[in-house]
């Protein structure tokens, strides 16, 4: 049997949770990833601790610790996740010496958080980027079908 706390902010998980909303893993743009891309964005997901959306990185000393062997991996899947719109780049990344900076993202189903001291080019909102309960309401409801990368397709009945 789980606790029920009934303390706001309190969760039952001991640690905290990672995880990404079933009404994001439903939608065709979570559903359209590649594996790989799915499991950065799990990574993502486990950086956020409820306040810190916005301040999510993919610095790569951060990601080998995390076990993806390549940079390059790990960049071509942001850009997948971006074009998504799943994640957003909230500060771009400068290389400067002094002053190096790595980019910081945020997770769309959240509000983006006030992160002190991180330059974010992107404001702290009260609501989160997308509404995906919104969207899966537009969305047609035509079945799927298992497709060769794992994920599903929806059928054309014409």
């Amino acid at each position: 049997m789980t606790r029920r706390s009934n303390t706001k902010g309190q969760n039952d998980t001991p640690g905290g949770f990672a995880g990404i909303p079933r009404i994001v893993m439903e939608h065709s743009d979570y559903i359209g990833l590649s594996f790989p891309a799915k499991a950065l964005l799990i990574e993502l997901a486990y950086q956020y601790r409820g306040h810190n959306n916005g301040d999510l990185t993919v610095g790569f000393a951060v990601m080998k610790g995390r076990g993806w062997k390549r940079d390059a991996t790990v960049q071509k899947m942001i850009a997948e996740l971006i074009r998504a719109n799943l994640i957003v780049r909230t500060r771009e990344s400068r290389f400067t010496n002094p002053g190096a900076r790595c980019a910081l993202y945020a997770l769309t189903w959240q509000a983006v958080d006030e992160c002190k001291g991180k330059d974010l080019e992107i404001p702290p909102s009260i609501t989160p980027l997308r509404k995906f309960s919104l969207e899966n309401k537009k969305i047609n409801k035509a079945p799927t079908t298992p497709n060769v990368h794992g994920g599903y397709t929806k059928r054309n009945h014409e």
